[in-house]
C-alpha cells in the first residue's frame, strides 16, 4: 500500500514538472509572438510611410509616403536635371572629360550624344586647356509641371587667371527640359532613374 502511494505522488511530482514545462514553453512562446507582431507592425505601419529625398542644396527631406505623388516626382526632376548641367558646363581641363561621359546616362542617347558633340565642336576642353581654365554653373530658376515639362535658367562662370587675379566672364543660358521616368532601378550612373528627353536651347545672354 505504500509502495503505491509513494509510486502516486511520484507521478503527481512528475505530472506537475511536466505541465509546469509545458506552460512556461507556452508563456515563451506567446512573449515572442507578441513581440514578433509588435515589431512587423510598426514595420509596416510606421517605416514605409516615411522615406528621405534629397534637395537641391543636398539637404535631406524626410517626407511621408503618402505625399509623395507628383511633388515628390518634381523635385527628383530638378535634382537630375541639375546634376546634368553641372556634369555638362561646370568643369576644369581636368574632370571635363570624365563628366561629359558621365553625363550620357542621365540623357536619351540623341541629345547626349548631341550635347556631347556641340561640346567638342566649340573645342571646349582644347579652352580649356589652353587658358588653364575653368567654369561653374549657378542656378537661377528651374521648375517642372505635373508632366516632368519644365525649364531652367543658369549662369556658366567661365574663371581664368591672370597675373594672380580671377576674370570671369557670365554667360546666361535658358533650357526647355521634358524629363521622363526610365522604370530601372536607381544606380550610381543614374540615382534618379529618370532620362532627359528634350534639352533645347532657349536664350543666351552675354553678362559681361
Amino acid at each position: 500500500m505504500d509502495n503505491s502511494n509513494n509510486f502516486f505522488k511520484k507521478g503527481l511530482k512528475y505530472d506537475f514538472k511536466f505541465a509546469r514545462f509545458i506552460f512556461i514553453i507556452l508563456f515563451a512562446s506567446n512573449i515572442l509572438f507578441f513581440a514578433l507582431y509588435i515589431v512587423e507592425k510598426f514595420k509596416n505601419s510606421i517605416a514605409p510611410e516615411h522615406l528621405m529625398v534629397i534637395d537641391n542644396e543636398g539637404a535631406p527631406i524626410f517626407t511621408k509616403k503618402t505625399d509623395l505623388s507628383i511633388d515628390y516626382l518634381k523635385l527628383e526632376a530638378e535634382n537630375h536635371l541639375i546634376s546634368y548641367i553641372k556634369l555638362i558646363y561646370e568643369n576644369d581641363q581636368y574632370t571635363f572629360e570624365k563628366n561629359i561621359q558621365s553625363s550620357i546616362d542621365l540623357a536619351t542617347n540623341d541629345i547626349a550624344y548631341m550635347v556631347k558633340d556641340e561640346q567638342n565642336a566649340n573645342q571646349v576642353l582644347t579652352k580649356l586647356q589652353k587658358f588653364n581654365a575653368r567654369s561653374t554653373v549657378d542656378v537661377v530658376s528651374i521648375g517642372f509641371d505635373n508632366n516632368l515639362k519644365g525649364s531652367i535658367v543658369f549662369t556658366q562662370n567661365i574663371i581664368t587667371t591672370e597675373d594672380n587675379k580671377d576674370i570671369i566672364k557670365r554667360t546666361r543660358k535658358s533650357f526647355d527640359v521634358k524629363i521622363s521616368r526610365t522604370g530601372n532601378k536607381r544606380n550610381r550612373a543614374n540615382p534618379h532613374a529618370m532620362l532627359i528627353t528634350k534639352f533645347e536651347l532657349t536664350n543666351v545672354e552675354k553678362l559681361n
